[in-house]
């Protein structure tokens, strides 16, 4: 995995994931309590707080302000809004990395991650990504030390997609238990080495959102026997996907501390699961990460070197 040290950066309807159709107890929330929908008078906010005091999954898609909403007392695009023009086109066409402009984009969609998916699909926006979709995919089970938060976010066509993974929040008990969790563990597959070991905290909760963040690229990439997902206005997806026509094509990933952690090995997972790499070996095109701690021992460092893409393409800024 490449290293990259910098000191400079100077360029500046919630809802409850219910069981899907023909599944049992289909139309109820599913949460560490399973309780029933509250009453019409509760708020969601009061309901969503509920189910997360004992953990759970949840997911939220949400589809960016328009450059006329964004600018609504100027011009729709000036020297230096959006931030980048033709962003997908840079995203899809770039050979060589890292590309500093693409480094820039992604520090900061890692940053924002911190924040929620308005906010995070309004600053992509405003980077280049016009009328973006994002979703988030959130799991925490506090009993087994998992708080794992991701973004996916595709550009209005679909071709272009970014998987961002938060890292630790500054009050967040659980996060900083994870880190801690240092025990290495066995990975579930070979990659090289089989006796390879991991951050047992980073791949927990890298399992723990692994397979709803993989049916939603499944829903990228065109396979509509994907199941799950939310559309902005909280439906279901079906075949009538909100988003744009064309199939995801270029996939990057990107995360900040532990967030950078979760996406070094989500692309290490995505290279070496053979389920994976099949459909998305291609599509993958770089993975960026700012302040990483590391994820692995040296068997594992020594495997991931010795992988052409992994070698040239996982990008750590420290």
């Amino acid at each position: 995995m490449a290293s990259v040290d910098t000191t400079r950066n100077n360029r500046q309807t919630d809802k409850p994931v219910t069981a899907t159709d023909g599944q049992p107890n289909a139309g109820k929330v599913v949460s560490g309590n399973r309780k029933p929908m509250a009453a019409s008078g509760e708020s969601i906010e009061e309901r969503m707080r509920d189910i997360l005091r004992g953990g759970g999954l949840r997911r939220r898609g949400v589809r960016a302000p328009s450059y006329d909403e964004l600018r609504p007392f100027g011009h729709r695009e000036t020297a230096g809004f959006p931030v980048y023009k033709n962003l997908e086109r840079r995203l899809l066409s770039a050979v060589e990395q890292p590309d500093p402009e693409i480094a820039h984009v992604m520090a900061t969609c890692a940053a924002y991650a911190y924040s929620d998916p308005e906010t995070l699909s309004m600053i992509m926006a405003r980077m280049g990504l016009e009328d973006n979709h994002c979703e988030m995919i959130h799991s925490s089970v506090d009993a087994m030390l998992i708080s794992s938060t991701a973004f996916l976010v595709l550009s209005r066509s679909g071709r272009v997609g970014i998987l961002c993974y938060r890292g630790t929040e500054p009050l967040n008990f659980i996060n900083w238990m994870s880190n801690l969790d240092v025990e290495p563990e066995r990975m579930g597959y070979q990659i090289s080495d089989p006796c390879a070991t991991v951050h047992a905290g980073v791949y927990r909760n890298v399992r723990a959102t692994r397979y709803e963040i993989m049916n939603a690229l499944r829903r990228a990439y065109g396979d509509r026997k994907a199941t799950g997902g939310l559309s902005a206005d909280g439906d279901r997806y079906g075949a009538d996907d909100p988003r744009g026509e064309g199939e995801l094509e270029a996939l990057y990933i990107t995360g900040h501390s532990q967030g950078g952690a979760m996406a070094a090995l989500m692309g290490v997972m995505i290279r070496h699961e053979r389920k994976y790499r099949d459909v998305l070996g291609d599509r993958m095109r770089a993975v960026y990460t700012f302040g990483q701690p590391m994820i692995g021992d040296p068997s594992f460092a020594e495997a991931c070197q010795s992988d052409e893409f992994l070698r040239q393409n996982v990008i750590r800024y420290v």
